[in-house]
């Protein structure tokens, strides 16, 4: 009878043992489509979201112009337009500085032709990228270019440098001053009013192609 008893008692074990197995692989079965559905739907989201973000934070603001001021690692000097495009001579200066921090400066245009290029290419509108580099007393400089575009719209950034300290500034796209203005600075005798003249050439401004960044280095 013990025998008998224990067959039968492990036999109603067995039953119930495989009974509850069928039902939990059942439940693991819908759970684990249901999992799966789940994980689908959410992998869609994340790489639509993902595209989104791609489309919106990776692409370029404004043509020709590389979005660089978001990256973990920027570069001293920001990237020049990327668009093929005629180019007047870049402007070389130098400043010197007199008495130290506050002293007098002179700044002396090297090649008063490319200014000269400049101001004629943003009085007339002509689409061309248009550079100057103002070296400070060997150990700092000023740089920056503007961006004719050919719609007549201008894009202008500059940066500079002095020692350690870097800064540069935003890629800003806006509207050119007036013809007038750049022919009354095409004939100012003042070489050094008419570089500044280059290098301010917008009237107004409508939109920021790259944020600016410090370059500072330690």
């Amino acid at each position: 009878m013990v025998t008998t008893g224990n067959a039968l008692g492990g036999a109603l074990g067995f039953a119930l043992t495989a009974s509850l197995a069928a039902c939990v692989l059942i439940d693991g079965g819908d759970t684990s489509a249901g999992a799966t559905t789940a994980s689908t739907t959410m992998e869609s989201s994340t790489t639509m979201e993902t595209e989104t973000a791609g489309e919106t934070g990776g692409e370029q603001i404004c043509d020709c112009i590389p979005v660089e001021g978001i990256e973990p690692f920027m570069p001293w000097d920001p990237s020049l337009p990327t668009c093929p495009a005629e180019a007047c001579p870049v402007i070389e200066a130098q400043t010197s500085t007199q008495g130290g921090t506050g002293g007098d400066e002179e700044t002396v245009v090297m090649n008063p032709e490319a200014v000269t290029c400049a101001l004629e290419a943003l009085r007339d509108r002509t689409p061309k990228l248009l550079r100057w580099d103002e070296d400070i007393d060997g150990w700092g400089y000023n740089a920056g270019y503007v961006f004719i575009r050919d719609d007549g719209l201008a894009i202008h950034r500059a940066w500079s440098r002095l020692d350690l300290d870097g800064e540069v500034g935003d890629a800003v796209l806006g509207e050119l001053h007036s013809a007038d203005h750049f022919q009354g600075c095409l004939d100012d005798p003042d070489e050094t009013a008419r570089l500044d003249c280059a290098r301010a050439p917008l009237a107004s401004s409508s939109l920021v192609c790259d944020q600016g960044w410090n370059s500072t280095t330690f």
